[in-house]
């Protein structure tokens, strides 16, 4: 089966590492997979791109400068045709309507993962909306937990074309990394990894670690990733008198290495589908405290973490001291986030799920032209 993964991006999150994990899989399993991603020239970061072809799986950009190119959706159309795909799986908002409108005349089934829809502005609200009225285009969405399941339920996404598969990733990467240095042996680090943005907490954990390094001056933080509100929170940092005591590491390559810095992961966001880097940091054996949204309360159990409402900075900051005060708890608890993480959480087997997903996509129009000898839909596996 040849599919392309689509997905518009200017950076490496959360959605942009399960494309990576998904393609690199489905490539294992023996499928042809191509990666491409929808970017703007002014503000391209081809870390995804760099990424892919690393990992053996061809992997281009396409420009698209404005909101609607339609130079771009050429482009995508040729792209299509061109590589004889099969199935057309897409990821976010811009890249399911250049995704639908490239092949509208073709009948290329087309696939979309809705990882949540983001409504903190009026112009992500519009998005949202629009988004909901191209997905009833598809034949099938997949949600990334029953929640977002639900949401596109309610947004009249026929029942029968909705799945649920849950991210997946490759445990066995995160294992055994090199930490960066510590000031001493004994330092607890606290650590969050996500987009610079506000609906991700961040300036709640800034307010937390100030009440936190009052009582325990040993404390570090770091925090992982880039975004538009960087400069805002190292601001925040400075007039909270603890920039000395965070980190802002940008953009990570090394993840591993991130992780095994960290003894507790922290994720206050006030907005999640089923973040990916919960479940990198419990695969590296970290404890887990986070807002109790999405679909975080199916993934971080008492036995692996604390979960707290979105906001409450008392809630924050006591879940954190509880770890610092005891190891043990701190120990215990990241084990069972890494075996949770490992039965349930596998990225061979969201590969699987999805391969499911196209083919029943693809429907039994592909099985009759297959025993007709058809080369558009015989291919099989490459």
């Amino acid at each position: 089966m040849r599919i392309l993964q689509l997905i518009s991006t200017i950076g490496y999150y959360g959605a942009e590492s399960i494309v990576c994990t998904l393609a690199r899989q489905l490539h294992a399993q023996g499928h042809e997979v191509v990666v491409c991603i929808l970017t703007r020239a002014s503000r391209y970061d081809d870390s995804i791109v760099a990424k892919c072809r690393q990992e053996g799986v061809p992997a281009l950009a396409i420009d698209g400068p404005g909101r609607l190119d339609l130079r771009a959706v050429n482009r995508l159309r040729r792209l299509v045709r061109e590589r004889e795909i099969d199935v057309v799986h897409t990821h976010n908002y811009k890249s399911n309507l250049y995704a639908w409108l490239a092949t509208r005349s073709a009948g290329i089934p087309l696939v979309a993962t809705c990882h949540n829809w983001t409504r903190s502005t009026a112009s992500l609200r519009f998005y949202a909306s629009l988004d909901r009225l191209i997905l009833r285009g598809f034949r099938r969405t997949v949600a990334v937990s029953p929640l977002v399941a639900d949401k596109l339920r309610q947004a009249r996404i026929p029942h029968q074309r909705v799945s649920v598969i849950r991210n997946g990733i490759d445990t066995e990467v995160l294992q055994a990394a090199p930490a960066f240095p510590r000031e001493h042996p004994a330092q607890v680090t606290i650590g969050c990894v996500c987009r610079l943005v506000h609906e991700k907490g961040v300036a709640d954990l800034l307010h937390a670690a100030q009440s936190l390094l009052k009582e325990r001056p040993g404390l570090r933080f770091l925090i992982a990733g880039d975004g538009p509100d960087r400069a805002e929170f190292e601001a925040l940092a400075a007039e909270l008198g603890i920039a000395p005591k965070v980190s802002f590491l940008g953009f990570q390559s090394n993840m591993a290495a991130v992780y095994a810095s960290i003894d507790i992961f922290t994720l206050p966001s006030y907005n999640e589908g089923l973040p990916v880097s919960v479940l990198e940091a419990m695969a590296a054996g970290k404890p887990i405290v986070a807002s109790r949204i999405g679909a975080l309360p199916e993934v971080v159990t008492e036995a692996a973490g604390s979960l707290i409402p979105a906001g409450d900075r008392a809630a924050l900051a006591h879940s954190l001291r509880n770890l610092i005060d005891n190891p043990a708890l701190m120990r215990k608890q990241g084990v069972h986030a890494r075996e949770r993480v490992r039965q349930l959480f596998d990225a061979r087997a969201m590969a699987r799920q999805y391969v499911e997903v196209y083919e029943d996509a693809l429907g039994p129009a592909r099985g009759s032209r297959q025993a007709a000898g058809d080369p558009q839909t015989s291919r099989g596996t490459l």
